[in-house]
């Protein structure tokens, strides 16, 4: 019998089990690091003390407009 295990994966006592992740600050590079993770499988939790994640830049500076996020 063959697994296959990504490298979002451990392998801890005969079992697959899934890499968690959490991110602290919701700024540009944790938002963006929190979506990567997610997106390569990891169960991920966001902790920011903002009510929206992206931080100052992304709601009032850095990012013209929304529709350049991912």
């Amino acid at each position: 019998m063959a697994i296959a295990v990504s490298p979002f994966s451990l392998w801890v006592n005969g079992w697959v089990t899934k890499k968690k992740l959490v991110v602290l600050g919701g700024g540009p590079g944790g938002y963006a690091a929190a979506f990567l993770a997610a997106d390569k499988g990891m169960n991920v939790t966001l902790i920011d003390t903002g009510n929206k994640p992206g931080g100052v830049c992304l709601h009032r500076g850095c990012i013209p407009s929304k529709a350049l996020l991912q």
